[in-house]
């Protein structure tokens, strides 16, 4: 799922959101549009804040084959940290 449309059924404007995460409204349209663009960390706020795992918000699959064996490895240690976020609520 897209993170426009996560944000939108979530009822949350990109306005709040971009506040939240101390970027601008553009940077985060940018981040929609292109998700493998946004800094790590963005995307780790940004998947606790709408509740989805990080490789939603950066519409990969953790197995995909377009990413560079480093990117997944990174990405894969990052799982278990991001599923610990989302149970604190």
């Amino acid at each position: 799922m897209k993170q426009t449309e996560i944000r939108k059924e979530q009822k949350i404007t990109a306005t709040k959101i971009a506040n939240i995460l101390g970027i601008d409204r553009k940077t985060l349209y940018k981040y929609e549009s292109n998700p493998q663009s946004m800094p790590s960390g963005i995307a780790i706020k940004m998947a606790k804040l709408y509740g989805v795992s990080i490789f939603e918000i950066l519409e990969i699959e953790p197995e995909s084959s377009f990413l560079f064996s480093e990117e997944a490895e990174t990405l894969l240690k990052l799982k278990p940290l991001i599923e610990r976020l989302n149970k604190i609520k």
